[in-house]
């Protein structure tokens, strides 16, 4: 029995409506009981079967969550059939489509069309910025046709949309394998053992084609991948799995961008501009408290980026990531070992926060908040501060408060 992605009034709801209509035979307060018992055992037989491959195991959560219910229902409504009887309930409302999966199935495939379309402009301009690779293109045009062209651009411009469009049919594992013959560069994840975002590309087109039922081509597409559901089984988009999959489809399309943009910028300018908005969408996710993208994109970029006041924000940054997502031990040794002295003062102050040495942090920022280099606005928004400023504000440290900031200074 599987539950649906649903709030618990709203699933209790649905339950006891369901069971009014099957099983008027039990008191309205019998069925408000099941519904809360039921949903109940199903959530910890989920919770306890989760990461289980072994039957037997599974059969053990199984019979620990629901043995004790049929005792327990058949005192509430008198019938020893009573626990059954609430399982076809549940098996009932379970096999609906809700307003919620059916919401978190569209907005996984908005997302992947969103990825779709990414990756569609990057490869057009992996072509147009190498236009050799058209050099073998076996279309033919007749006179007619070049008559609508108003340069050999426009050709080349016309060859490359077409070699997109017929590399975007093949799938995602054609994209990946096209992209990494062209840019030469290894994305682990993405080019290569790209696990997790096929197996997203899978599951929209389950969800689109299939109703989210695992069937033949799913397996086959995913195999090699652990744990692979068995056919039949349905699904669904939780929370939990959409928030991920966006995770993965942003850092995978930055990444694939940032590839063709480190392989193409023409000039050092170029080249720079590229690592500083790397660095900046690095940022953005950190204040979005995307900590996954913000981790992963800028571990993935620091050993990439030439300029080397970008490669050390995105370190800072990927500790503040990495402490969010795994706590300040996880980077406390490589912290510790990075020597600030004669870096400027926001790399003392990153140190400081990075540690949890709070109150020398607050007295470092008081300094240089008065002397200017740092700005009111990089003290409220920057995501490093924050247990800065809430130490800050317990102790009384004096710093501008929120209505005297001039939010029109630089961060």
């Amino acid at each position: 029995m599987r539950s649906q992605a649903l709030s618990p009034s709203q699933v209790e709801a649905d339950f006891v409506s369901e069971a009014e209509y099957m099983y008027p035979k039990y008191p309205l307060d019998a069925h408000t009981a099941a519904a809360k018992l039921v949903h109940t055992a199903v959530h910890r037989f989920q919770d306890a079967s989760e990461n289980l491959t072994d039957k037997a195991q599974v059969d053990a959560a199984y019979r620990k969550a629901f043995g004790p219910l049929q005792k327990i229902l058949q005192k509430i409504t008198g019938d020893s059939g009573a626990e059954h009887n609430y399982q076809h309930v549940w098996e009932r409302i379970s096999s609906r489509p809700s307003t919620e999966r059916l919401l978190g199935a569209a907005l996984l495939t908005q997302a992947v069309s969103e990825f779709e379309v990414l990756v569609g402009r990057l490869i057009r301009g992996v072509l147009e910025a190498n236009p050799q690779i058209l050099l073998g293109n076996e279309r033919k045009f007749t006179l007619r046709d070049l008559e609508t062209f108003d340069s050999i651009e426009g050709v080349r411009t016309s060859l490359a949309e077409d070699a997109a469009d017929r590399i975007q049919r093949q799938g995602f594992v054609a994209w990946m394998t096209w992209f990494q013959s062209q840019l030469k560069i290894e994305i682990p994840g993405v080019f290569a053992d790209a696990h997790e975002l096929t197996e997203v590309f899978q599951r929209r087109h389950l969800m689109v084609h299939n109703g989210g039922i695992v069937n033949e081509s799913y397996r086959t597409n995913l195999e090699g991948s652990p744990s692979l559901p068995e056919d039949g089984t349905r699904l669904n988009v939780s929370r939990a799995y959409l928030a991920h999959s966006i995770d993965l489809l942003e850092a995978a399309g930055v990444k694939i961008a940032a590839a063709a943009a480190f392989k193409y910028a023409d000039d050092v300018d170029g080249r720079t501009a590229s690592e500083e908005q790397l660095d900046r969408a690095c940022f953005e996710a950190l204040q979005r408290e995307r900590w996954a993208v913000a981790s992963d994109l800028s571990g993935w970029l620091i050993p990439r980026v030439r300029d080397n006041p970008a490669r050390m924000r995105l370190q800072v940054n990927n500790w503040v990531a990495r402490t969010a997502l795994f706590g300040p031990e996880s980077i406390a040794p490589e912290v510790e070992s990075w020597d600030t002295r004669s870096l400027e003062d926001q790399y003392k102050l990153a140190k400081l926060a990075l540690l949890g040495e709070l109150q020398q942090a607050v007295e470092l920022a008081t300094v240089m908040i008065k002397a200017g280099s740092l700005s009111e606005v990089g003290w409220r928004t920057w995501p490093l501060l924050a247990v800065v400023r809430e130490h800050a504000e317990a102790t009384g440290a004096g710093l501008p408060s929120s209505d005297t900031w001039n939010t029109s200074h630089a961060h």
